[in-house]
């Protein structure tokens, strides 16, 4: 018995490693972020950070898909918009606190 249970841990482990191990992959349409979730494109450089590392906001206005904000808000460096009420506050509201940086 207690050799079925060692190749039976011996087995689930190896699964494990080997799922983990797995490179993911999107469907078509989707973006990967960094820490492997998938959104749908439309959710990339929409101002919003969807994905947990920012990710899906990187590089938006270098590649022309940054917007502008609405009169009254601020746009952060990533491109996503916070209420002007915001800036120097004290607070870091952008992700690059670039909010802050010249108060």
């Amino acid at each position: 018995m207690p050799r079925l249970f060692v190749s039976l841990l011996i087995l689930l482990v190896a699964a494990a490693v080997y799922v983990m191990a797995a490179p993911r992959s999107c469907y078509a349409g989707y973006f990967q972020c960094a820490e492997g979730l998938c959104i749908p494109e439309a959710l990339v450089c929409d101002g919003e950070l969807n994905c947990i590392a920012g990710n899906d906001e990187e590089n938006c206005a270098r590649e022309g898909k940054a917007r502008s904000c609405f009169p009254g808000y601020f746009q952060c460096a990533l491109g996503n918009c916070i209420p002007g009420n915001l800036v120097c506050d004290g607070e870091l509201n952008c992700v690059t606190g670039n909010d802050e940086a010249f108060c």
